[in-house]
């Protein structure tokens, strides 16, 4: 037998004598920052890394809604997911500094915000079942997205902002945290990502992210960037870096680029070793040509 509407704290028949576990028992467990056969599993080292990540992992659970086609139901988890409905907008526009802005002077964005989710919240409770997902439940996927890219563009902020606190408190500038921290920050998940697709065989597919991140992350992240601000200002943005380092950067780029469509194709499309070495060299002697340059002129 089953039921056409559960509330929190229901547990829901099926065939075969078994039960499902009850509506409220799943929405806790959706907010559980630590899995349990993680922790089961995990020794002491790892148990301490996922008590400090708890908070983190909480939040996300709060504001991000899962859609996993290997779990029963595809993830739906229906209480949660009704909760998702208030608190995605509301952490929409206030991280994105939104909320605070007023609509005809009186109403501000927030709590124009609250009440929209309050209203699907209460049409998800009304219109949806617990033990079935809804039809346009593969829609969260994409609204998930959009808040992930909210909440990486939050903490991105953040990180900046620590690298200031650090370039304040060490009297380094901001151009060597950029092209040190912030870019190894940005790059390491490449570096460890095209490095396994390697070893595995897939070189192709590595060295194409190798040319396909960066160029990703410098032609829409430096145009989507500029042309927003652009526009929000009326005026083109200044540029308050030394021209040397934008000389330097370009000079380094060109040779690591111009080496790599020369040698390359001479060497049959087969990269030895020593080729390998060669970027890594280029590379430190960017690093340090760079380093050496902005100390001289600070």
């Amino acid at each position: 037998m089953n039921i056409l509407f559960s509330f929190p704290g229901e547990t829901t028949p099926l065939l075969g004598g078994k039960r499902e576990i009850s509506a409220w028992k799943k929405f806790l467990q959706g907010l559980e920052p630590i899995d349990r056969e993680d922790w089961s599993k995990s020794n002491i080292f790892w148990k301490f890394f996922l008590i400090c990540k708890a908070p983190a992992v909480f939040c996300l659970n709060l504001t991000i809604p899962v859609v996993d086609y290997d779990k029963p139901n595809n993830n739906w988890n229906k209480w949660l997911n009704v909760l998702h409905c208030i608190t995605m907008p509301v952490f929409g526009v206030m991280v994105t500094k939104a909320g605070n802005h007023m609509i005809a002077e009186r109403l501000p964005v927030w709590s124009l915000a609250l009440c929209g989710g309050l209203v699907l919240a209460l049409i998800v409770a009304m219109t949806t079942r617990n033990d079935r997902q809804p039809w346009g439940h593969c829609l969260l996927a994409y609204v998930a997205f959009v808040i992930s890219v909210i909440w990486i563009y939050s903490t991105a902020n953040e990180i900046v902002n620590l690298l200031q606190t650090f370039g304040i408190v060490f009297g380094l500038s901001d151009a060597i945290l950029g092209l040190t921290f912030l870019a190894w920050g940005n790059s390491i998940g490449d570096f460890v990502s095209n490095t396994a697709m390697a070893r595995q065989g897939f070189s192709r597919m590595a060295v194409s992210a190798c040319f396909g991140g960066p160029l990703l992350n410098m032609l829409l992240g430096i145009g989507i960037s500029c042309t927003v601000v652009t526009v929000s200002r009326g005026h083109a943005i200044p540029l308050h870096h030394r021209f040397h380092q934008y000389q330097i950067s370009a000079g380094f780029l060109a040779a690591s680029l111009s080496s790599s469509a020369i040698l390359i194709p001479l060497m049959g499309f087969k990269v030895p070793r020593m080729y390998g070495v060669y970027l890594i060299v280029l590379y430190i002697a960017y690093l340090a040509v760079s380093i050496a340059a902005e100390i001289e002129h600070i």
